[in-house]
């Protein structure tokens, strides 16, 4: 950076070979570096051998709050003693070192090259410095170092113009040959040019006067062919708009910067143009691939997503606000895709996340695969994924489209010795049909998607305002069920459960949701939804503290002592603080441990064998009874109903129906009935809705029964009754 300023005023010197002309050329060189110098933004210092200041010049000084000559006589060791690194730079440019030194003065950065001058015995007698102001390039650097917001600074971390120095160099001679060292050692490539004008005074081109040797090797021409030359005979193959940018910077005397690729070289450069002085172009060219590919690497690092390479939620908006645009200007439509693994969750549970992402991997390649080019595909987090099809909005064609999606998806993945067979459900919203904004197209492709997802297998959905309205009750039963247990809405009923001889034995609490507008609503209105926001456990502990505190009252008040059957959700029962929560309300409730019966479906059991195993064993020595509910409709195995320490088998009804005339259901419930009694466990049908059904099944041995036949679920008020007329 220090080179690109410093060679703003470098001109080569040529000398006369007539010596009748050197006096007038030396004048004239003088003349012209004077120029130069004083129209450059820097620095321009010398120390002798003890490191006194003998010139300080340059309107950089400013920025120091010094104005030129005024440290001149001075020791630099003494002045920048509160700058340790300062003073190290000089020593070692005191004793013959080349120094290029970046550092901070007064919160201002500048990049500090010292140059020895030593004499025929080799002794440094002078040190010539340059210090350049780089706090706006230190500047840009940390702009850079932000580009995941700011993604395009490369472009804008152009220069400053550089200013004009004032004129004040009275060594200019001596300091020739060190400051041309300087110039033509830059880093960066710096050419200076002429204005050429024709007899009417009108530019008609610009032509070398002076290039570093940067300059010369990026062009691949010595200094010696360029300088005097046209722009156009060095470079014919130069683009127009490069000389109009000249021309512009010549006439107005604004700097202009841009950023160029170059195919020849293949790199980008940072391209700075200003006008030193009147009739004068220079141009600072600047390296900047490195940071244009850092720049795009960020760029694509904040719009990716890591693990498939597919856009992620961030790009996937972007683009989807420039399809809304293009959509409503040219009057056409597209769709959004919104796209979920079904059952993804296996994968990671049976062989870990590393499969779980080469999974994802695959899934993304296959989505890549079977939709084109133009379509944008994003990963959405998870297992979730949404594609935007542009210009499609027909039915028949989306159909055409999601189902090809299935089928790639549907494709066994091979993991080890293992083939995995997952779906996909998806959900589309056309724009501006189902919404005219991101947040709602999204939205609408979600429930879409969702709905899919209630359908076995693989599946697809459009968005419909029957749809939305679907929601919006959803959502509104939804605001109410978190509120339900506080409104004291909840209210049990009591199934009775009764012996072979009819005699109640026991109650299953069942529970029911008096809703303040729509009335009394069933477990199946409400329970999947109560799972879904998380209420299970506050609601699944007030049935078990209401149930058990019901019971333990009917036991204050003299009555015969019954079973309390309590259903009880897969949260719920692997909750961490189900057993602890179980204790004390069976400690608050006083309700003896052996009047509570928990129930659990087959599934929840075999959801994770070692925690239920961990979990019913400890029921057990609490003294609990334990039923497995919905008994033959699961996946257990015979071997966990001891494993589990189940009490009670609980026929499920589906088997109890046509009992009479079903040889399947009746052979299934023989089994389970010999099963049970072999195990020395009880059994009870549940369903039982006919005098028929009640005598087959007592006379198949079947010791409990509850359903419509006996009772239909009761309030606490009405068991009470039946309590009375038993004591």
């Amino acid at each position: 950076m220090l080179m690109k300023k410093l060679s703003m005023g470098f001109l080569r010197i040529r000398r006369s070979h007539c010596q009748r002309h050197a006096k007038i050329q030396s004048g004239q060189n003088e003349e012209f570096f004077r120029t130069v110098v004083t129209n450059t933004p820097i620095i321009i210092y010398a120390l002798d051998c003890n490191g006194i200041f003998t010139l300080s010049e340059g309107l950089g000084l400013t920025k120091l709050g010094l104005y030129p000559g005024e440290v001149v006589g001075q020791s630099a060791l003494i002045i920048y003693q509160d700058y340790p690194e300062i003073i190290e730079a000089i020593q070692r440019a005191l004793s013959g070192e080349m120094i290029n030194l970046e550092h901070v003065i007064k919160e201002t950065y500048f990049d500090n090259r010292m140059v020895p001058i030593v004499d025929e015995a080799g002794c440094v007698y002078r040190v010539i410095g340059v210090a350049l102001d780089i706090t706006e390039r230190k500047r840009a650097e940390e702009e850079l170092e932000q580009a995941y917001q700011e993604l395009t600074a490369t472009e804008e971390k152009l220069r400053e113009q550089f200013k004009v120095l004032k004129k004040n160099s009275d060594i200019i001679e001596e300091k020739d040959k060190t400051l041309w060292a300087l110039f033509n050692n830059m880093h960066d490539a710096f050419a200076l040019y002429e204005n050429v004008c024709d007899e009417h005074g009108n530019s008609i081109g610009f032509r070398y006067l002076a290039v570093n040797k940067s300059f010369e090797r990026m062009m691949g021409v010595s200094a010696s062919e360029l300088v005097k030359d046209t722009v156009y005979t060095a470079s014919p193959s130069i683009k127009d708009y490069w000389l109009d940018i000249y021309d512009k910077v010549a006439q107005t005397g604004i700097p202009q910067s841009f950023v160029y690729y170059s195919p020849k070289w293949k790199k980008y450069y940072s391209m700075t143009t200003y006008s030193p002085q009147p009739g004068q172009i220079a141009v600072l060219s600047l390296d900047v691939t490195e940071e244009r590919h850092n720049a795009e690497l960020v760029r694509h690092l904040a719009y990716h997503d890591s693990l498939t390479g597919l856009a992620n939620r961030l790009y996937f908006r972007e683009k989807i606000t420039q399809a809304i645009d293009y959509a409503s200007q040219h009057k056409e439509n597209f769709t959004i895709m919104f796209l979920d693994l079904n059952d993804f969750k296996r994968i990671n549970d049976t062989f870990g996340h590393s499969a779980g992402d080469e999974f994802l991997k695959v899934i993304a390649n296959r989505l890549k695969t079977c939709l084109p080019e133009n379509y944008t595909i994003a990963r959405m987090g998870g297992d979730e994924f949404t594609v935007i099809i542009p210009a499609i909005g027909n039915v028949s064609l989306l159909s055409a489209i999601a189902e090809k999606i299935i089928d790639a998806i549907k494709e066994p993945w091979s993991f080890g010795v293992h083939d995995f067979y997952i779906g996909i459900s998806i959900g589309m919203a056309v724009y501006p049909r189902d919404g005219d904004d991101i947040d709602a197209l999204l939205k609408c492709a979600d429930i879409a998607m969702y709905t899919a997802k209630k359908i076995e297998g693989n599946s697809y959905h459009f968005y419909t305002e029957e749809l939305h309205a679907a929601i919006i009750e959803r959502v509104s039963l939804e605001n109410a069920l978190h509120q339900a247990i506080e409104r004291n809405e909840f209210i049990l009923h009591y199934q009775p459960q009764v012996d072979q001889f009819g005699k109640l034995i026991g109650v299953e609490a069942l529970i029911r949701w008096q809703h303040p507008t729509r009335g009394l609503l069933y477990p199946g209105d409400f329970l999947d939804l109560a799972e879904e926001i998380g209420i299970m456990i506050p609601g699944g502990e007030w049935v078990l503290r209401t149930a058990c505190a019901q019971n333990a009252a009917w036991q204050k008040a003299g009555y015969l002592p019954i079973t309390m059957a309590v259903n009880v959700s897969a949260t719920q029962f692997q909750h961490p603080n189900f057993l602890e929560n179980l204790k004390k309300i069976l400690a608050e409730t006083e309700l003896s441990p052996e009047l509570l019966e928990v129930e659990i479906t087959e599934t929840i059991a075999m959801t994770n064998v070692e925690v239920t195993s961990l979990i019913t064993n400890a029921l057990q020595s609490m003294g609990i009874r334990q039923a497995l509910d919905d008994f033959g409709t699961g996946y257990s195995s015979l071997k966990y109903l001891k494993i589990f320490n189940i009490d009670v088998l609980k026929i499920d009804k589906s088997f109890v129906q046509d009992i009479e005339c079903d040889c399947d259901n009746d052979a299934i419930v023989k089994a389970i009935i010999a099963l049970a009694q072999n195990l020395k466990l009880e059994v009870i049908a549940e369903g039982v809705e006919t005098q028929q059904q009640y005598n087959y099944l007592k006379q198949l041995g079947c010791q409990k029964m509850q359903g419509y036949y006996f009772s239909r679920p009761v309030s606490g008020e009405q068991i009470e009754e039946i309590l009375r007329e038993m004591h």
